[in-house]
């Protein structure tokens, strides 16, 4: 349980190496900007996920997993709207845009994943 909330955590940290050692110049403040809120975004989804389950990370109950669809759905919605956002910043290079929509990509999958397989409350 804890593997598949880190995993994505960890997946960002690389990409922000990854951006940063191909020897080009600094991360451009676009960059920056996306990347945190990316983090957080996804912290923000761990969280709120957290707050809906049992003190010991499970849930039993249909209302608590129809309350995790919702929940995971709206960050689906929301994210999906951040990505074209951020493809119509012209102040990312295309390099930075391509590691930052891998990301956003990542993102995506995992809440897709969520709504159609892990909270299917039936």
């Amino acid at each position: 349980m804890k593997t598949r909330l880190l995993f994505p955590l960890l997946l960002i940290i690389i990409n922000m190496g990854c951006i940063e050692d191909d020897g080009e110049e600094e991360q451009s403040e676009c960059a920056k900007e996306w990347i945190e809120f990316l983090e957080g975004y996804d912290e923000s989804y761990d969280q709120q996920i957290a707050k809906i389950r049992n003190p010991d990370g499970t849930y039993y109950t249909l209302e608590q997993c129809e309350a995790q669809l919702r929940l995971a759905q709206a960050f689906l919605e929301e994210v999906e709207q951040e990505e074209e956002d951020f493809n119509t910043d012209s102040r990312c290079s295309d390099k930075e845009k391509f590691d930052i929509n891998n990301i956003f990509e990542r993102l995506i999958l995992e809440y897709e994943a969520d709504v159609a397989i892990t909270y299917d409350c039936e």
